[in-house]
């Protein structure tokens, strides 16, 4: 959604529209002199205490802390220590990782099967 207004500054009519700008990581709102969005009006707005300052004062430092990774045991995609149950959870709908289920040999169609699946086996197959 964008929309025209006026520059509470200098003011003169600016178009406003939501756009990601270079090196940066999130939308914000910024006022353009037309819909084309190629200019820029905070290059434009010369009046003292312009948006420009304003905004070079709200932008912060976004320092990157190193952040300890570890390999998912499943799909072997690396994932924050802290996150792994979340990831577990989402992507291999688990909370924890089971150990590695005992086969058994099915009684009736001898294949083998998990433990915790013959009841389903044999409902679903015979």
């Amino acid at each position: 959604m964008s929309f025209w207004t006026t520059c509470n500054k200098c003011s003169s009519r600016v178009y406003m529209a939501k756009v990601k700008p270079p090196n940066e990581y999130s939308f914000r709102w910024l006022p353009f002199e037309d819909e084309s969005l190629i200019y820029c009006h905070l290059e434009n707005c010369f009046s003292e205490g312009s948006l420009t300052t304003t905004i070079s004062l709200i932008k912060k430092s976004k320092s990157k802390k190193q952040v300890e990774l570890i390999t998912c045991s499943i799909c072997k995609v690396k994932v924050r220590k802290d996150r792994l149950e979340k990831h577990n959870l989402k992507v291999h709908k688990k909370t924890q990782i089971k150990e590695k289920a005992k086969l058994i040999i099915c009684p009736i169609c001898k294949v083998p099967v998990r433990e915790d699946r013959l009841k389903k086996h044999n409902l679903k197959v015979h």
